[in-house]
């Protein structure tokens, strides 16, 4: 595995940031059940050890289905580069399928620098109005 973030880390950064088609986190049976139709055994208490860091090594197999489960690249897993650049491409997602995020920017579409950086301020106030940090946490630096 990478030497970056740890195995867990990884994998319970899926959890957190990967939705189940309801919306909302999937469960450690959820993942087992995916990774074992996809041809992948493994079972949801294995799942489990090595999202907590109980268990730290899984090996290729079990590290695949995990990824297939997750319908992430395996180099997820195994390369710090591509946990980097995954999670870069989970947070835009994120971002883009957001509610209203889309209409937001069609309407942002062709203003001036000048008008995008104060709809930026008032965004940030409005966040910090909400009890939010001005800029959310984490933010991935835009793609050039």
């Amino acid at each position: 595995m990478g030497e970056g973030a740890a195995f867990s880390e990884r994998l319970e950064y899926l959890f957190r940031t990967m939705p189940n088609a309801q919306g909302v986190r999937y469960t450690a049976d959820e993942i087992a059940r995916r990774a074992n139709d996809l041809g992948y055994p493994i079972s949801a208490v294995y799942v489990s050890q090595l999202r907590s860091g109980l268990k730290q090594n899984p090996s290729l197999k079990h590290a695949a289905g995990l990824a297939a489960a997750f319908d992430v690249d395996i180099r997820f897993f195994t390369d710090d580069e591509a946990w980097q650049r995954g999670r870069e491409e989970i947070e835009y997602l994120r971002l883009a399928t957001a509610p209203g995020i889309e209409a937001l920017a069609f309407r942002a579409m062709d203003l001036s620098k000048q008008s995008l950086a104060s709809l930026i301020d008032y965004l940030k106030f409005l966040r910090v109005q909400e009890g939010l940090p001005a800029d959310p946490p984490d933010l991935p630096e835009p793609r050039q």
